[in-house]
């Protein structure tokens, strides 16, 4: 696998951002994309973190869970990784 990785920043504004081969969000153990408002976990194009929130903001304020691209709540989330019930 070929992890591209591009930077854009500034004093004001930065941006992180991981690729796979096929140019999609990706990167295994930590988030694909970071700026200053928050960071976003990509496996393979597809929003996914298996071990908390996929989006988070940078102040912690707000939180979202995604496996394999699904969005979940926070509670179903925490059943489907307690039971491993996904692919």
């Amino acid at each position: 696998m070929l992890i591209i990785f591009s930077v854009y920043g500034c004093s004001d504004y930065y941006e992180y951002s991981y690729y796979n081969n096929d140019s999609e969000y990706h990167r295994l153990g930590g988030p694909s994309y970071i700026n200053k408002s928050g960071s976003k976990w990509y496996k393979n194009g597809n929003l996914h973190r298996e071990d908390g929130p996929a989006e988070e903001n940078r102040n912690g304020f707000k939180s979202f869970y995604w496996l394999n691209g699904a969005y979940y709540n926070k509670q179903r989330y925490l059943e489907i990784i307690r039971f491993g019930a996904f692919v």
